[in-house]
């Protein structure tokens, strides 16, 4: 027991998990940038863009870092109680939300009933608004480029994206979220 957790606090002091961290802020900050530079076009002239890019970047890095203590700091307790290395508690990709965020919900009782409901819907509008903040840049950029009605832009994109993601929907679509995550990670770095 004393090992265990002298491992999981011996990791709080590696470099590598705290820049994985921080790799992880920015790389949610650059999704947004597609949408930012979309919806900048329509701000006026008085606009102070400076500060409010600056208050986006610090409420989003606080709120991240916020999460990403609370998560670790439950996973960590799961460890210690359970005495499984947290490193087996969880693997990559999408067991974290599914998996061990809804036993910690069964823990938390009556209350976890509340909580995660109110955490898969933000995940849920999460998504979406991630989807229209890429959505939006390339709309934009088809319809100034073959010179198309906003209306038809709108249409084709969504039946090619209504197409590509039907794969999401099919047995293999675990490893597709892994391949388009790890392709997504290489490609900002």
């Amino acid at each position: 027991m004393k090992t265990l957790l002298t491992q999981d606090w011996n990791s709080l002091f590696d470099v590598n998990i705290w820049l994985a961290a921080f790799a992880q802020i920015i790389f949610s900050l650059s999704i947004g940038q597609a949408i930012i530079y979309t919806y900048v076009t329509y701000l006026s002239e008085e606009t102070r863009l400076i500060d409010n890019v600056f208050m986006v970047v610090l409420a989003n890095s606080i709120y991240e870092l916020f999460v990403g203590l609370g998560i670790f700091s439950i996973l960590g307790y799961m460890s210690v109680t359970s005495s499984i290395p947290m490193t087996e508690l969880i693997s990559e990709g999408t067991s974290l939300i599914f998996v061990a965020l809804p036993e910690i919900f069964e823990v938390m009782g009556p209350i976890g009933r509340i909580v995660a409901p109110l955490l898969f819907l933000s995940v849920l509008f999460a998504g979406f608004t991630s989807s229209l903040a890429l959505y939006e840049p390339l709309l934009l950029s088809v319809c100034d480029k073959l010179n198309w009605s906003r209306r038809k832009g709108v249409t084709v994109l969504a039946v090619i994206a209504c197409c590509g993601s039907l794969l999401f929907s099919t047995g293999i679509s675990s490893y597709l979220v892994e391949i388009v995550d790890t392709l997504s990670m290489n490609l900002e770095s």
